[in-house]
């Protein structure tokens, strides 16, 4: 390997880092890794690859085995002639995964990914097989609680009005909407009321391939609803600022339907409708904030809006 002075050290070193001491992980920080690699010019980098590749046969096969597997995904665009995936879609995706590595959230997954991991008591499984003793591990992982942690990261770090902000252009009056993301908020945190709110709204059904289209819900939970959020309460990355309550309704909305969704859902019972059109009827539970002409506003909330119009433009 060509190099001289300080850069062969720093060479050597991070040589020693990747081959011979993987413990030291948790000693290097990146900011290390980085000042040497900054240490070495371009054909020093190469020289020390092409090196290290040929010192550890195993990992240079490894590598050119997922090399040959991954061949037939560059004649996927032949029929292409622009070629949009290889040319755009990759070094796009290439060029941001510098970003996403670095994230915070990326990073705080992959950290309690990492932790439930190391829980499991490996001791049991089978260590004569990489294969099996990779799923041992995971089906040994307690899913729940890393699906919990996330869940509590990303609760922490997004609010629902972040992702769904007002508008005021539409016809949904601030409270209503105020009311509605707080419900939504503390839903993720599983409030009971929240829960109750939720489970008294309608859901799809059995049958409706033979136009069960009336996802009624429960009216009678839904008036016993009472929200209390108190002074503290999280909700997203904000805590609520003061002691509030408020209570619910149920009211019926109804749309409808695009025929192409109809055709798609229906199938070969499409014609045994009689020419009566099908609407979908959805049963609501809403804060008593909340009026008939709300229920529209917060349907064209964010992406929301976007979602609908896809689902009414035909097909």
């Amino acid at each position: 390997m060509a190099t001289t002075g300080n850069t062969k050290w720093a060479a050597l070193t991070l040589f020693l880092i990747i081959t011979c001491c993987p413990s030291c992980s948790g000693q290097i920080t990146p900011d290390m890794i980085k000042v040497l690699l900054n240490s070495l010019n371009i054909n020093e980098k190469a020289s020390f690859i092409a090196q290290f590749l040929i010192d550890n046969e195993p990992i240079f096969n490894q590598l050119e085995t997922v090399l040959v597997a991954g061949l037939p995904l560059l004649s996927l665009e032949a029929n292409y002639p622009k070629g949009l995936f290889m040319n755009a879609v990759v070094p796009w995706a290439l060029s941001h995964a510098p970003e996403l590595l670095q994230s915070a959230e990326f990073v705080g997954i992959m950290q309690r990914f990492v932790e439930e991991v190391n829980k499991v008591n490996y001791e049991k499984l089978d260590t004569n097989s990489t294969d099996r003793f990779v799923s041992g591990l995971f089906s040994s992982m307690d899913w729940l609680s890393f699906i919990e942690k996330v869940l509590s990261l990303t609760r922490s770090q997004y609010s629902i009005r972040g992702l769904l902000p007002y508008n005021k252009n539409h016809t949904l009056n601030y409270q209503c909407y105020n009311d509605t993301m707080d419900f939504v908020e503390r839903l993720l945190y599983g409030s009971d009321w929240a829960v109750n709110i939720f489970d008294a709204i309608g859901k799809p059904t059995t049958g409706i391939r033979q136009g069960v289209m009336h996802f009624i819900g429960t009216y009678d939970q839904c008036m016993n609803v009472k929200a209390k959020l108190n002074v503290g309460l999280p909700l997203g990355p904000d805590n609520n600022t003061i002691d509030r309550q408020f209570g619910t309704k149920y009211c019926r909305a109804t749309f409808p339907l695009p025929q192409s969704i109809i055709n798609d859902v229906a199938g070969e019972n499409v014609n045994h409708t009689f020419g009566i059109p099908l609407r979908l009827t959805w049963g609501l539970c809403l804060p008593d904030s909340c009026s008939e002409e709300d229920i529209s506003g917060l349907i064209h909330l964010g992406k929301l809006y976007t979602y609908i119009n896809v689902l009414q433009t035909p097909g």
